[in-house]
């Protein structure tokens, strides 16, 4: 029985006296003594693990940035327009040309169509459909044949619906698309079969043909709803035939999509986009700067109210910031022959508070002058991206990694920190056990004695009575 539980059982208070929480004081102490130290501990080294983990996220986020100028096609960015989007749209795909081009287009790719219905005998071609396209009573047992991607595809019409039919066309792997058409009116409806290829373009493959299996009965006749052709157009006066509206292999580096036809011409311009390589850079510089920015304020010291920044006397921070700014006023001397071999010339400066700068005039000329030479700057082997990368991956990298190191000797120290914490409990409730039975034993000791007493006292008084 714990002793703070017993006091009910001694009408006139505890035997000894002893307060009724003297077992929870004393634990209390025992607490205060034992597991105080290494919550503390504990608070201050769950700090440093969240300390460390966003240095490696700012380490990682300047990486990233890292990561899209390593590349020369990075620094390939460019405004590609078009005179008449509606009719002729115009994107970037890879390395454009600067320069302007004429197009003129003639004719737009389309899908082959075919119609599978009834013919009436009033006119050539499909006249009349069924009326129920759920009804398998209107569609004949037949075996269903058509050409299309070079292959003839075979559906079996038992016991099927035209609109069963239409969905296991679209299941399959022909290549072309099903529906139930309504060549009749809002009234009075009639379905027929439209089959539609999936691929624009009047190539032998890309037409529905030979088509085959009497849906209807004997009535049932194909009709061409839509032929099927490639598109027609010129650049700068070359002719050109393709089988998409999509066109990426005509202009160096953009992708054309003819929306329409139109008559005249449409200019496409393509110039070099340094405006978003800039932006690229910048971002490059602002993830420096953070990286650099956050190592300074946790490595300060506050007199005010005398509190040091948890990176303060930090050895890994303090190799990390010195290389990070060497790196930034370095001579890549491995790019010989390149008009820029530091990253001042093309105007990104290191601060004197160890940030950096980017000067978008002096960029922007050196991207004018010579472009390549900035892009080489940043992308050889040896260059900015090249070194920093490997600079950064000293500690990141997920088995060596400095910082992968720190934050693995610290999450160990948490761990063996929780497990003395744990152990502190488990010795605590010992404790807490050896206390409750060493009061209760006392309590029923003293109850005993005082019973013994009380027993003596009534004897003699009993004893002077009889006297």
């Amino acid at each position: 029985m714990a002793l703070g539980s017993v006091s009910g059982v001694y009408l006139g208070g505890r035997p000894s006296g002893l307060p009724d929480n003297l077992v929870e004081q004393l634990v209390s102490a025992r607490q205060q003594q034992k597991i105080t130290p290494i919550n503390q501990d504990i608070n201050e080294v769950d700090d440093r693990i969240s300390l460390f983990q966003s240095l490696e996220s700012k380490v990682a986020s300047l990486e990233d940035t890292l990561g899209d100028l390593q590349d020369s096609s990075d620094f390939e960015e460019a405004k590609v327009s078009s005179s008449n989007d509606q009719a002729l749209s115009v994107a970037q795909n890879g390395a454009p040309q600067s320069g302007s081009y004429t197009v003129e287009v003639d004719t737009l790719a389309q899908a082959d169509v075919q119609l599978v219905g009834l013919d009436d005998g009033t006119t050539t071609g499909v006249d009349t459909g069924i009326a129920d396209t759920t009804d398998a009573s209107l569609v004949e047992d037949v075996t269903f044949e058509f050409d299309h991607n070079g292959s003839t595809h075979s559906f079996d019409t038992t016991g099927k619906s035209l609109q069963a039919l239409a969905d296991e066309i679209n299941a399959s792997d022909a290549g072309v698309q099903a529906y139930t058409a309504n060549i009749g009116t809002q009234d009075d409806p009639e379905y027929a079969l439209s089959l539609k290829s999936d691929t624009p373009g009047g190539g032998v493959d890309d037409l529905i043909s030979n088509i085959s299996g009497n849906l209807f009965g004997t009535s049932t006749t194909t009709e061409n709803s839509m032929a099927g052709q490639d598109a027609a157009f010129s650049v700068d006066g070359v002719s050109y035939t393709r089988s998409s509206n999509t066109i990426e292999d005509v202009i160096p580096g953009v992708s054309m999509t003819l929306n329409e036809n139109f008559a005249g011409q449409v200019s496409v311009g393509v110039e070099k986009d340094t405006e978003a390589i800039e932006k690229k850079v910048s971002a490059f510089v602002s993830a420096f700067n953070d990286v650099r920015s956050f190592i300074s304020s946790k490595s300060s010291y506050s007199e005010d109210d005398d509190t040091a920044g948890g990176l303060l006397g930090s050895s890994l921070a303090g190799r990390l910031e010195m290389s990070m700014a060497n790196l930034a006023i370095d001579s890549f001397a491995a790019l010989s022959g390149n008009t820029y071999d530091r990253l001042p010339e093309i105007g990104v400066e290191l601060q004197r508070d160890g940030t950096l700068a980017l000067d978008s005039a002096k960029f922007q000329e050196a991207m004018e002058t010579n472009g390549q030479d900035v892009a080489s700057l940043f992308t050889e082997d040896g260059g900015v991206a090249d070194k920093m990368q490997s600079l950064l991956g000293g500690y990141t990298d997920s088995i060596d990694g400095s910082l992968t190191y720190k934050l693995e000797s610290l999450n160990n120290q948490m761990s063996r920190l929780e497990d003395d914490k744990q152990d502190a409990y488990n010795s605590i409730e010992s404790y807490r056990d050896r206390l409750v039975d060493k009061y209760t034993a006392m309590e029923t000791q003293i109850r005993q004695y005082q019973q013994m007493q009380e027993s003596i006292t009534s004897l003699t008084l009993s004893f002077n009575k009889d006297g």
